[in-house]
């Protein structure tokens, strides 16, 4: 994040920082970012420690996918 920032700076691109952390995205933004992204699958890292549950994302119903936790 400090390079993106730095890089960004330098260029002169201006950026709006927001904690995903803390603020989380709205159903909207989320379903814009999983379309932009050729769908949810593509977003999740597929060399994670829970391999189980990454098997069972695709038979998630969608609706439960945009479930928060």
């Amino acid at each position: 994040m400090e390079k993106a920032k730095h890089y960004f700076k330098e260029c002169g691109v201006k950026y709006q920082f927001i904690d995903m952390k803390e603020k989380g995205m709205s159903k909207g933004e989320f379903t814009s970012v999983t379309q932009a992204n050729d769908g949810m699958i593509n977003m999740l890292n597929q060399e994670c420690k829970d391999k189980d549950t990454l098997a069972l994302i695709p038979y998630i119903a969608e609706e439960d996918k945009l479930r928060r936790f």
